[in-house]
């Protein structure tokens, strides 16, 4: 297998393309791995929350970076984001709360747009384990 890996990427690219078309691009390495870290506590952990709402608003990270922090917390800390359960739904409505209360606040449009993406996720977690819970 790795020798089909090494003979692909030894090929000339086709005409009409450069070498680097068609790949997927280099993603920067994360300039704060440490507010990564916190994102999983957001929700649960005073000091990790303000780690990771000061990341959030450091205007020297990158927007991508920023928006991932904001867009993934309906990932980091959730038991599985495919089929959270009802034991995450606490961490669930704390974050929306969070987001309800720090949105309007908004460094920038990446950061708003961010928010309004997460909450939406967040949301329809909530209401699925809810409704689920219902239903049995």
């Amino acid at each position: 297998m790795p020798t089909k890996v090494a003979k692909a990427s030894q090929s000339a690219p086709k005409p009409g393309t450069s070498a680097g078309q068609g790949t997927r691009p280099v993603k920067e390495p994360i300039k704060d791995p440490m507010a990564r870290t916190a994102l999983a506590f957001v929700g649960t952990d005073a000091a990790a929350e303000q780690y990771w709402y000061e990341a959030i608003n450091d205007a020297s990270l990158p927007a991508n970076e920023r928006k991932d922090l904001i867009e993934d917390l309906n990932e980091d800390g959730i038991s599985d984001p495919e089929n959270p359960n009802l034991d995450d739904l606490p961490l669930i409505v704390s974050r929306l709360v969070l987001i309800e209360t720090v949105a309007q606040d908004a460094m920038d449009k990446v950061n708003a747009d961010a928010f309004a993406e997460a909450y939406k996720d967040l949301s329809e977690m909530a209401k699925r384990l809810v409704n689920a819970d219902r239903s049995k």
